[in-house]
């Protein structure tokens, strides 16, 4: 048999049984031996079956190729491939393939990473074999698409009542369509609060008084060929720094002090976010020292001033507050009005009175304070009383302190039990409300009562010259007086003396 070209056009294994018979020829004479047989046996050619014949898949999955031959041969089919870049993705490479020299391996299951920005392709080409006879190969593209990507995206710090920007997603990914989900932590104004495609322009809200910051998550998810890939979420944050809302607000002092308004978050509805700080611009008033404008900010709305006439004055102050972590949050202005008593100022109409035990001084106080409003900041009175100096031999008593009041007289019944005079002392005090002006002193001197002492009965003969009768006193720091009358007439000649 010469060599010859073996043909097997199935898919099976072909066996060709060859039978050899030999003859010997010798004079003539051939003589046929015994027949031997052997066998020729021709494998196909392989062919191989890829399922999928291609595929796409997201960067760092997994291919899952399985391959399958209806050929069969003196051996089982077995398999080898080689694994290439066909098509680079921008931007970045594809790996995590790998060739197979010829085995059993039946499956490609790789892993595959995209680190570019759009869809590349990995080509396996497989061979099958039947012992070492190779099949017909065949090419399997396996597209890898990058994940999901969004560019970063800027924090916004906003007041409550501002709009916040459009934020518009973007992406480096080419070759395919990126959409964008996002979902916020914490409401701020928008609702729902979370959505597809790009995060709209809204409204911003905060009714406290400490920022809200909500951290807005996006998730980016690419799809090519019907296969969409989720990225990895990105975040950033809308801060909505409250703003103030404060009422007007009133105050009233003395003279010469200091006014301070603290507004507290929660009173009368006012919103005082924490931090908040004031400026402020004030009407000047010519009967009032000390207001000023403040345009550095301040923790709290305070000055002392001092009213210059005796009558009630008032300040009104327009206040800016401002909150914020910058301070960038200004609210609507309030009022301060302050009114400023005057300094009350006492007048008596004597400063010293001298009146008899048992009776009682009538010392008129006066003001020279007239209040705008009358009934509303008259000038009251109020005192302390002791005694200045006490009597000889005895005590003063009937007085007594008194409390701020409308009465502006002073009439006490003093009582004087001594045997000289002794003095009492009044310090008078004029308020305007809570104010207090400068003091006086009043002294009212309580003499004794006149007192003789006892004189013993005289008896005489008619005729008889009567001695002098002399009269004394315990009484002393004054001058006692006598006056005597006789009930009948017994020479001296008048009824009645000094």
């Amino acid at each position: 048999i010469s060599v010859f070209t073996t043909v097997n056009s199935t898919q099976a294994q072909i066996v060709s049984t060859i039978t050899v018979t030999p003859t010997f020829t010798n004079g003539g004479v051939s003589c046929e031996g015994a027949s031997e047989t052997f066998t020729i046996t021709v494998n196909p050619i392989a062919s191989v079956v890829a399922t999928p014949v291609s595929g796409v898949l997201c960067s760092e999955d997994s291919t899952a190729i399985t391959l399958t031959s209806i050929s069969s041969g003196t051996t089982a089919v077995t398999y080898a491939w080689v694994a290439n870049i066909h098509s680079s993705p921008l931007g970045g490479t594809i790996t995590g393939f790998s060739s197979q020299s010829v085995g059993l391996n039946s499956s490609i299951i790789q892993t595959l990473n995209n680190s570019g920005t759009s869809p590349g392709v990995v080509r396996y080409t497989i061979t099958p074999y039947i012992d070492s006879c190779a099949g017909t190969s065949i090419d399997v593209d396996v597209t890898v698409n990058p994940k999901g990507q969004v560019n970063a995206i800027s924090n916004q710090v906003l007041c409550t009542g501002e709009a916040t920007a459009l934020v518009t997603f973007d992406t480096e990914n080419t070759g395919g369509t990126t959409t964008y989900s996002w979902f916020m932590d914490t409401p701020i104004g928008l609702s729902p609060t979370s959505g597809t495609g790009n995060l709209p322009s809204f409204t911003t809200a905060n009714a406290g008084i400490t920022p809200l910051v909500s951290i807005v998550t996006v998730t980016p998810t690419f799809e090519n060929n019907g296969i969409s890939c989720i990225g990895t979420p990105d975040t950033f944050t809308i801060t909505v720094n409250p703003t103030p809302e404060i009422s007007a607000q009133i105050a009233e002092i003395c003279s010469g002090e200091a006014f301070t308004i603290t507004p507290v978050n929660g009173n009368n509805g006012d919103i005082v976010p924490v931090g908040t700080t004031y400026t402020w611009t004030v009407v000047s008033n010519s009967n009032v020292d000390g207001e000023a404008n403040v345009i550095t900010p301040q923790s709290s709305v305070s000055q002392t001033l001092t009213n210059t006439s005796n009558t009630e004055q008032t300040i009104v102050y327009t206040v800016t507050p401002t909150s914020g972590a910058s301070g960038a949050c200004v609210g609507a202005s309030f009022t301060v009005t302050v009114t400023v008593l005057p300094t009350p100022i006492v007048t008596a109409s004597t400063l010293s009175a001298v009146i008899c035990s048992t009776d009682a001084p009538s010392i008129s106080l006066s003001t020279v304070n007239t209040p705008t409003t009358p009934g509303v900041f008259n000038v009251t009175y109020g005192w302390t009383v002791s005694v200045l100096t006490p009597p000889v031999g005895g005590s003063l008593s009937g007085f007594s302190d008194q409390s701020s009041s409308s009465l502006a007289t002073i009439a006490q019944v003093l009582t004087n039990s001594g045997t000289s005079p002794g003095i009492v002392r009044y310090i008078v005090t004029p308020y305007i409300g809570s104010c207090a002006g400068a003091s006086i002193n009043v002294d009212v001197t309580v003499n004794p009562k006149g007192q003789v002492n006892a004189v013993a009965d005289l008896v005489f003969c008619t005729g008889e010259a009567s001695t002098v009768v002399a009269f004394g006193t315990q009484n002393t720091t004054g001058i006692t007086s006598y006056a005597w009358s006789m009930d009948t007439e017994i020479g001296l000649g008048t009824l009645s003396g000094l």
